[in-house]
């Protein structure tokens, strides 16, 4: 960046810089009078945090170092906590600390003596939604990834790639092949067959020509109700992710990489759609010859008729397309079961948005509560190099019907790398999960989360049902559907708030 560069972002209160640069920065730029605007990039795992401390504001990018230096003494707000347990993968600005925000991604806060803060939103993916991707969009994919891979892990002598064998990690194997930086693929197996994916990333591994190392993984391993490692404003990982995050943090020191690079986030950017949007989208916004091969990829994609599917279709595209956020109130009782969503700049989608694109937008959404809070950063940055910012502005550009074509998910993706990866990852339908190594665990641990949770400061506060929780723990044999899922993630919340007791 040039003199003139930084005049030019400068001139333009931080737009520029958001508008022509991309990766984890916090731009601060100080003018006259003591103003300061604190630019936060989008997608950023860089967080910044305000501080209301009366008459003076303080921004941190880690509350922790201002509780070390007695400038902030932490107080829980439980209203934020009703809205989490009610919406858990919606972040907005509210923290679970009284008195304390945080700037929102791709947004721009200015400050200035004696007045309230004020936000503003410099990037929004609705900027990108109308489709204008041309036929080639699997080649231009290819090229926007090897680059932005190339780009994330310059001048970084070698890196753990977190390889599970799907496809999102295994385009970023593929991509990091013919960098400079040497490449390690470590691939985590849990003793159940949903878990272990040995066979896809072997077969990744073998065509590129990367060392793999396996690292097998056991519930035992697994502490439901340990308190959190990071002293975060907001509740962190899952706790089913803490062996996981431990094994990866112990194998990075070993090895003394320079960073981790994760697939996270791929799902989101390449449009893993459960919904009927695409054929909706195809509908409203293509020819009939494209809404009749939209709906039997459709059809295809989800294994019903091609009659169900444009059914769905027909109805998603009639229907006002508005972005609607479900909240899950099982187990929860009292304000947790009524509250409101929370405010977002993204969640008010311009006219003439095609439902399809409202969901892709609603995904990117999600995982913006996961580009932190994992523990092994502390050791290693964690690059996440799908989430890329011109990566998601092409993706959000290609018409979403494209992305299910012949019945595939992510099919513009699996196009752009299929010459490059094994046709057994290209191929591939299912998806490696954590049911087979999450069930033993909470059975196991069903006396522990019992004495966690009832009683506990969720119980206190009155926002948890601990009669349906109770009995959910008193099932005997190996736990059934979602609901088990639902508990521990609850139970992550009472070990965050344990924590600042």
């Amino acid at each position: 960046m040039t003199d003139a560069d930084g005049e030019a972002i400068v001139r333009s209160k931080g737009e520029r810089l958001v508008r022509e640069y991309w990766g984890d920065y916090l731009g601060v730029i100080a003018g006259e009078g003591g103003l300061v605007r604190l630019v936060r990039a989008p997608f950023a795992a860089l967080t910044i945090y305000l501080v209301d401390l009366g008459d003076t504001w303080i921004a941190a990018t880690d509350v922790g170092l201002l509780i070390d230096a007695g400038l902030l003494s932490p107080r829980i707000d439980w209203s934020f906590v009703a809205h989490f347990l009610a919406y858990p993968f919606h972040r907005s600005r509210r923290t679970g600390f009284l008195g304390v925000t945080e700037v929102t991604s791709g947004a721009r806060l200015t400050l200035r003596p004696g007045r309230r803060p004020v936000e503003e939103s410099l990037w929004s993916p609705w900027d990108y939604v109308r489709p204008m991707v041309p036929n080639d969009a699997a080649a231009m994919l290819e090229r926007e990834v090897r680059a932005c891979v190339r780009t994330c892990v310059e001048g970084r002598r070698q890196v753990l790639l977190e390889l599970s064998g799907g496809l999102d990690s295994s385009i970023l194997a593929a991509s990091l092949w013919d960098t400079p930086t040497q490449v390690i693929c470590v691939n985590m197996i849990s003793p159940s067959p949903d878990g272990d994916e040995r066979l896809f990333a072997r077969a990744v591994t073998e065509r590129l020509g990367l060392p793999l190392q396996e690292i097998a993984l056991s519930p035992r391993d697994l502490d439901l109700v340990a308190p959190p490692k990071l002293r975060r404003p907001r509740p962190s990982a899952h706790a089913l992710l803490g062996a996981w995050d431990e094994a990866l943090t112990v194998q990075a020191s070993e090895l003394g990489v320079d960073a981790f690079v994760s697939g996270g986030g791929g799902d989101n950017v390449f449009f893993n759609t459960h919904g009927s949007g695409p054929a909706a989208d195809a509908l409203r916004g293509g020819a009939i010859g494209t809404w009749s091969t939209a709906v039997k990829d459709l059809a295809r994609l989800h294994g019903c008729s091609v009659w169900k599917a444009a059914r769905l279709s027909i109805r998603r595209a009639l229907t006002p397309a508005t972005l609607t956020w479900r909240s899950d109130t099982r187990f929860l009782a009292g304000p947790a079961t009524a509250i409101l969503l929370e405010d977002h700049p993204w969640l008010d989608p311009p006219a003439g948005v095609l439902p399809g694109k409202i969901d892709h937008v609603r995904g990117l959404m999600a995982v913006q509560n996961y580009l932190d809070g994992f523990p092994r950063a502390s050791q290693a940055p964690i690059l996440t190099p799908l989430l890329s910012l011109p990566i998601v502005e092409l993706c959000l550009s290609i018409p979403s019907w494209t992305w299910i074509g012949g019945g595939q998910d992510r099919a513009v993706a699996r196009q752009a790398f299929k010459a490059r990866l094994p046709a057994i990852v290209i191929d591939r339908r299912a998806k490696g999960n954590l049911s087979g190594f999450a069930g033993p665990a909470f059975e196991a641990a069903r006396p522990k989360l019992a004495e966690h949770l009832l009683g506990g400061r969720l119980d206190q506060a009155g926002l948890i049902d601990t009669a349906s929780i109770r009995r959910a723990l008193e099932e005997t044999g190996p736990p059934k559907g979602s609901d088990f899922f639902r508990v521990l993630q609850i139970a992550d919340v009472e070990s965050w708030a344990r924590s600042w007791s």
